[in-house]
């Protein structure tokens, strides 16, 4: 396995998201709303988004 560590990632990456995600996969679906509501009340309105900024940083290299 020491020659092949991408089977090592494949594995650790299934365990990770089974551990840091307390529910199957299959029940995502419908428990993804509340998830998603939960993360948006954490998030203040006046804090900027990442796009924004992305976009912003975009075309000030375009001017230059």
């Amino acid at each position: 396995m020491a020659r092949q560590p991408w089977t090592l990632t494949s594995i650790l990456r299934v365990v990770m998201i089974a551990a840091l995600l307390p529910l199957r996969l299959s029940d995502l679906p419908a428990v993804l709303p509340s998830i998603m509501q939960r993360l948006d009340a954490d998030t203040p309105a006046s804090m900027p988004a990442q796009l924004g900024d992305f976009r912003a940083s975009l075309q000030s290299h375009q001017l230059n």
